[in-house]
């Protein structure tokens, strides 16, 4: 009991729910990149901007006690609102471009013209700008462009400086001498901050060739038992269907349950088979569908699956140009799915509503109902595959876990968006948007 007890306490202290600080940090700190390369080049951007934050902060409080003038004032400004910026961009998932506004916090050396060459600040702040372009510029040229703003702006701080407080006989007293020293020290900084961006590629690499070995053989496995195993289920609904003819009353119901395990079976087996499909990167045939004509279609399918549980399916579109350059028979899947779905999770007597309107060069779907809704810990989650929520309510209605899935799948593919938005005991609303 008093494991148990103090293991409660630790999750109670751990719930987001009661520290919704550190909950809202942690979804700020995630990683937004989508791929393992950019992912690194994040992190680097966020640990520099939480050093730059810490040490900004330190230098603003030690010059607080010294008393601000508006000059510092202005400076810190700029410095902060350059640093939120880049983490509000990180955040908008532009990589690319918080790394390039991170090459403009170069220019900041220039805001103190009388730094001299020989200042620490103004050659640490050198030779980490070096580093910093070289692990988290992506392109060739923004990585040319941002040395050749480091060694220019360097340049200018050393060539600039008159007074020097080291004997004329030092080394580092001549400019000369202190600009080839500090090329060849950011020389070698270049040479490691490649050694470490080559090594993590070579890491993400092999990662995703392992990775995709894995979902190779998960694929090919995928497709070869929905091959193999509608065989067998062909054989037992024959069977099932000749026991019904000759067995009595009472036996049918159970055969008649059997039948509807078996087909529940089968559609699951063909969503798999058209989920290792999608995954092949199939050929789409475009083509011009007319959105208004394929709803009217896919109503007029689901209508009588609608009155059998006294549902109300009904469809309207806000503008008569709704057509797209499209896979018809995908684009009608994926609807149809999504269609399926309301019609799973809405209950009798309910409402299934769906538009179709036309919105710049976008066509705009939605499918609303108001079934039981979707609980907001679960909504991330439905376009997963296999992912069920709420494992007796899929079992009674059949759901396979893969309807979602394959409609964004296959909405993707076509360079469209699928978003849910859901409230438990209300109801849910799918959008779908696609470009025309």
């Amino acid at each position: 009991m008093g494991h148990s007890s103090e293991g409660n306490h630790l999750a109670v202290l751990a719930s987001p729910s009661r520290l919704p600080l550190i909950q809202l940090v942690r979804e700020l700190a995630a990683p937004r990149a989508p791929n393992p390369d950019a992912a690194f080049r994040e992190r680097t951007i966020r640990i520099l901007m939480l050093v730059a934050f810490v040490y900004f902060t330190i230098i603003a409080l030690a010059e607080l006690i010294q008393g601000f003038r508006l000059p510092d004032l202005i400076w810190y400004g700029v410095i902060y609102g350059l640093i939120g910026l880049v983490c509000a961009t990180l955040y908008a998932k532009r990589t690319a471009l918080a790394a390039r506004l991170c090459v403009l916090s170069v220019l900041l050396i220039v805001l103190d013209p009388t730094a001299a060459y020989w200042s620490p600040g103004t050659v640490v702040f050198s030779l980490l700008f070096t580093l910093l372009f070289y692990m988290i510029l992506d392109h060739p040229r923004d990585v040319t462009i941002g040395l050749l703003i480091n060694f220019g702006v360097f340049a200018f701080v050393t060539l600039q400086s008159n007074e020097s407080p080291l004997p004329a006989d030092d080394y580092f007293a001549q400019p000369a001498s202190a600009l080839l020293t500090m090329f060849g020290a950011q020389g070698i900084i270049i040479g490691i901050a490649h050694y470490i961006r080559r090594d993590q590629q070579q890491r993400n690499q092999t990662a995703l060739l392992a990775e995709q070995q894995q979902v190779d053989v998960l694929r090919q496995f995928l497709y070869n038992a929905s091959h193999d195993l509608r065989t067998p289920l062909a054989k037992i609904r024959l069977a099932s269907y000749l026991a019904q003819q000759s067995q009595a009353e009472d036996q049918r119901a159970h055969l008649a349950t059997l039948d509807g395990a078996v087909d529940r079976l089968e559609k699951m087996l063909l969503a798999m088979l058209d989920m290792s499909m999608l995954d092949c990167d199939p050929q789409l045939v475009p083509e011009d569908v007319d959105v208004r004509v394929l709803l009217d279609t896919l109503v007029s399918v689901y209508q009588p699956k609608a009155q059998h549980k006294h549902q109300h399916l009904t469809f309207q579109a806000s503008s008569s140009d709704l057509l797209i350059r499209c896979d018809g028979r995908y684009i009608k899947r994926a609807i149809s799915n999504v269609i399926d779905n309301a019609l799973l999770f809405t209950p009798e007597h309910g409402m299934i509503h769906i538009t179709a309107a036309r919105k710049g060069q976008h066509i705009v779907i939605t499918v609303q109902d108001n079934g039981v809704g979707i609980p907001p810990d679960k909504l991330p989650y439905i376009f997963d595959r296999f992912y069920r929520g709420d494992e007796a309510r899929n079992s009674a209605t059949g759901n396979n876990g893969l309807g979602l899935a394959i409609a964004k799948k296959i909405i993707d593919l076509h360079g469209g968006t699928i978003l849910a938005e859901s409230a438990v005991g209300v109801g849910s609303t799918f959008t779908i948007t696609l470009p025309s």
